[in-house]
């Protein structure tokens, strides 16, 4: 039996991580070369940074990400934006 988990703080953490992120959304890559794309450009260590052009549009991002990363054991968590509207609809999801 192989290793399931990597000890935080190990100088191969970064690395590893990141190497899986990858790996869960290139599956996505035929299905939605878009999506795919964007969250991979987005990308910087263990955070994802990016935006829409408006709040339904991040929205949409927020739900296929977090659903996405959720397939590949990823518990996406933490979010922040500078739209009131978009933070009350991303509370209300996480409360669901």
């Amino acid at each position: 039996m192989g290793f399931v988990r990597v000890a935080f703080g190990l100088s191969c953490s970064p690395f590893l991580l990141n190497a899986t992120l990858k790996h869960y959304i290139l599956k996505y890559e035929g299905k939605d070369p878009e999506f795919a794309q964007k969250l991979l450009q987005s990308l910087y260590v263990d955070d994802i940074l990016t935006g829409g052009s408006d709040d339904d549009e991040a929205y949409d991002f927020y739900i296929k990400g977090k659903s996405r990363l959720a397939e590949g054991g990823v518990n996406a968590r933490t979010f922040v934006s500078n739209s009131n509207n978009l933070m009350h609809r991303l509370e209300e999801n996480e409360r669901l």
